[in-house]
């Protein structure tokens, strides 16, 4: 014991290394099962005639400028295409302030790994959607939220996941999981689409 308090006090072992890794949230399994079925769309290729007795508006195209959604305009309408399809949030936290994966993150993230690289997902190729709470300037959020996508992809593929299967975007705080209040932790969160 005193060993071991002598190299703590001269800092070759760190005191949070004698602590045992958080357990992960979830399993790779669950994972599997999640993300199993390519997405569904209701989106329509292409695009859509109608007619209508007020001037029309534009229809806005999706996220990628390659999908029109059907609207029927009507004269006091605002056309703007929908938010994509919601991700499963992976729990993945960071320090405050910073791209840094917790312990936590590290093993649920870890999780994830290994259900990208079974065989029920080996094809399949991800967004990876970062997001921040709003506190704080919107450029700043953007950035930290594209660094925190960026570092889960980082991770993802130090774990053997071809990169060419993980699209990482940070959206900032422009999609709050809660936006009655914007400034939640919970709005602070990487969340992972299946998109193929």
């Amino acid at each position: 014991m005193r060993r071991l308090t002598l190299l703590i006090a001269a800092g070759i072992i760190a005191p949070t290394s004698l602590l045992a890794a958080p357990a992960p949230q979830y399993s790779a399994e669950e994972l599997e099962k999640s993300f199993a079925k390519p997405p569904a769309t209701s989106e329509t290729k292409g695009f859509t005639l109608f007619t209508n007795p007020s001037p029309a508006k534009p229809i806005a195209a999706g996220a990628h400028g390659t999908r029109a959604h059907a609207h029927h305009a009507g004269p006091n309408d605002a056309v703007s295409a929908p938010p994509p399809m919601a991700g499963r949030d992976l729990l993945i936290t960071f320090a405050n302030n910073s791209s840094g994966l917790t312990e936590q993150a590290k093993a649920n993230a870890g999780e994830f790994a290994r259900a990208l690289n079974s065989p029920v997902l080996a094809d399949a190729r991800f967004a990876i959607d970062g997001h921040t709470n709003a506190v704080g300037g919107r450029e700043a959020n953007l950035k930290l939220s594209r660094d925190r996508a960026g570092a889960l992809v980082d991770f993802l593929v130090g774990r053997g996941v071809d990169r060419s299967r993980l699209d990482a975007t940070g959206y900032g705080f422009d999609r709050p999981l809660d936006p009655d209040h914007p400034q939640a932790a919970v709005n602070r969160r990487v969340e992972a689409r299946r998109v193929n």
